[in-house]
């Protein structure tokens, strides 16, 4: 269980030398920058350093015109990192006008396009009109709307029959609406819109031409189609200009788009005159690569010392386990990384969360099935959850053999146990339902005890000795704790190696301590405000604050039956598919087997997570350290 210790390093340079100093400690991914204000005295004179990026508008530039010719820059590891010169910027802006013109162009006939297709879309709904359009909109007597009405309100015009001065033409029709035009003389014209507004008419308004609808049609397409090849034209000779400097034009955006990243790590140095003062993490394993890359640049000095225990709490944290472990750094990370004065509790929720796992779902069938997943989410999807997942299958074989279940087959592992000289298999679960609770209590004191004494440690470490000898979940909780387990398991009928007056006394002490808690981390921790200002109030917050931890104290424990409660789950839904494959149905089996393997994947992981988070973290565990980021240069 370690957290990587971590080094803060100062260093001190001429200003010239600080990209110098940035593109040499930021190529391997182990340097974090700080805000450097933090770590110096105002009174020295240091100064935010503040600068306009000089890349970004290039880089900008380069964007834009990969868009209008609709390919993306290739990013590309810069090996040496050289400032463009003026030529280089001149030769990009030339470029950028060659292809903002074409763009331009490329826009003007794009807006024609639209222009043509919207036409086009409105004349369709009228193509049944066999008058051509000059006719009817040089009438110097006759006002005429086009538009569209509702079925249902089309059928109502024929109570305006007989009207003379009204006249609607249908000219095509969609599944909800009938598109025509109205006609009516001009004196007529505004009682001939209320009549229509009031059966919904909703006008559209088509652009002027010449001709039938239907020429026009066809000279709209043809225009379409003149206006599209035209565009194709321009997107050609657009990527064939990018395409001829295409090498040139990703080397200059992978420069630029480093000292970009470059420049912008400037800004958590501070200055003075020609100095620059800057800081940053290093994990203490790899101070060695980096004191070797900084020794040898000339103007440029650092030093790297231990944080002080103000500043320590905020330094980021590297998780540091063997393979084994480090893909339960993702469940770790899901509550929240440890701080830097923490213990890491990834082994502890590796061992105990496969254990919980396997025990819930003891099958050794689905177990390799999950196993089988797990690695192929893991090496091919490249899935974090997936070696977690692999470990629980292995875990849920394990448990399978112990409940001699293959596939929900009770008795196909018989030759094992017979092989190895039991008679049986070691657990009928259907059959031993009181065994499996008391199993799953007995592992939840194990872990509640477990996380005390990791509490305990996290404690000391952290120079809080009076929670870890008189906390809940301290030496005193731990004593009161086991006590309670003792005189459970005596009240219940089990032989219990100590007299009842021995652990009822530890009991009664603990219970004391517990009460008094408060008082004496305060005296342990040499605070003068340790004598409670209002003795009644004390004493009321102190018996609820006991009573809350004896009823935490029950709560974790029972919340463990679940695990024996899932393996009675298990077993019972595993009888109801071969309940439902009466004759042996092979299809209904492997249906029933894929749908409990999915069902209960999920429902155990999400159990087994809640007694992690809930009853282990709750004791031992805050979460409230942030991962250690470095930067890494491309």
């Amino acid at each position: 269980m370690a957290v990587s210790q971590m080094k803060l390093v100062r260093t001190v340079g001429f200003l010239s030398k600080l990209n110098q100093f940035l593109a040499t400690c930021c190529i391997d991914g182990f340097f974090e920058p700080d805000n450097a204000a933090r770590h110096i005295s105002p009174s020295l004179g240091f100064a935010p350093l503040t600068e306009d990026n000089p890349y970004s508008a290039l880089i900008h530039k380069i964007d834009e015109l990969a868009e209008i010719s609709g390919i993306t820059p290739e990013r590309r590891r810069v090996r040496a990192g050289l400032v463009p010169d003026p030529q280089s910027e001149a030769w990009l802006l030339d470029m950028g006008e060659r292809i903002a013109s074409i763009h331009d162009e490329r826009r003007d006939l794009a807006e024609q396009l639209s222009l043509c297709q919207n036409a086009m879309e409105q004349y369709n709904h009228f193509v049944g009109l066999d008058t051509p359009l000059e006719s009817i909109f040089s009438c110097q007597y006759i006002k005429v709307r086009f538009g569209r009405l509702p079925k249902e309100s089309a059928s109502k015009l024929a109570l305006y029959a007989d009207n003379p001065y009204l006249l609607f033409i249908p000219c095509s029709e969609s599944e909800t609406d009938e598109y025509g035009a109205y006609f009516a003389p001009r004196h007529y014209a505004d009682e001939a819109d209320r009549i229509f507004a009031s059966l919904f008419f909703e006008r559209l308004w088509i652009p002027s031409a010449v001709g039938r609808p239907r020429d026009v049609l066809a000279h709209l397409d043809q225009n379409i189609s003149i206006l599209k090849e035209q565009i194709s034209v321009l997107d050609k000779r657009s990527r064939e200009i990018w395409n001829s400097e295409t090498e040139r034009l990703n080397a200059m955006y992978s420069q630029l788009c480093y000292l970009s990243e470059l420049f912008e790590l400037r800004r958590y140095a501070v200055v003075h005159g020609d100095s620059f003062f800057y800081t940053g993490w290093v994990p203490a394993d790899r101070m060695r690569r980096f004191t070797r890359l900084i020794d040898g640049m000339d103007g440029v000095t650092f030093e790297a010392v231990d944080p002080d225990p103000d500043v320590e709490k905020d330094a980021p944290v590297r998780l540091k386990n063997i393979r084994l472990f480090r893909p339960f750094e993702y469940l770790v990370g899901m509550f929240g990384l440890p701080s830097s004065t923490d213990l890491d509790v990834t082994p502890f929720v590796a061992i105990t969360y496969t254990l919980i796992f396997g025990m819930m779902f003891g099958d050794v069938g689905q177990g390799f099935v999950l196993l089988l997943a797990g690695l192929f989410a893991y090496f091919k999807m490249r899935s974090k959850m997936g070696a977690i997942i692999a470990y629980s299958g292995g875990a849920a074989m394990l448990g399978g053999l112990v409940y001699g279940s293959f596939f929900g087959y009770e008795n196909k592992l018989d030759f094992i146990y017979h092989a190895i000289g039991l008679p049986e298999k070691p657990v009928h679960v259907m059959e031993s339902i009181n065994g499996l609770m008391l199993m799953g209590l007995a592992i939840g004191i194990v872990m509640v005890l477990c996380s005390m004494i990791i509490n305990v440690i996290t404690s000391f470490k952290n120079h809080r000795a009076g929670d870890a000898l008189f906390g809940p979940n301290g030496f005193v909780g731990m004593v009161f704790y086991a006590s309670a387990v003792v005189f459970a398991a005596d009240f219940l009928g089990a032989p219990v190696p100590v007299s009842s007056s021995l652990y009822g006394t530890c009991a009664l002490v603990s219970v004391i301590l517990l009460f008094i808690h408060p008082i004496l981390s305060k005296l342990i921790a040499k605070r003068k405000d340790w004598k409670p200002k209002n003795i009644g109030e004390f004493l009321m917050e102190s018996f609820f604050e006991v009573f809350e931890y004896v009823l935490s104290y029950f709560s974790n424990t029972v919340s463990f039956l679940r695990v024996g409660a899932f393996v009675l789950v298990h077993g019972g839904m595993m009888l109801a598919v071969f309940a439902m494959a009466k004759d042996g149905n092979i299809v209904v089996i492997v249906l029933g087997n894929i749908f409990v393997i999915a069902l209960e994947t999920l429902f155990t992981s999400i159990q087994a997570m809640r007694l992690e988070f809930y009853e282990i973290f709750s004791r031992c565990y805050k979460g409230e350290g942030r991962a250690f980021a470095p930067v890494r240069l491309k």
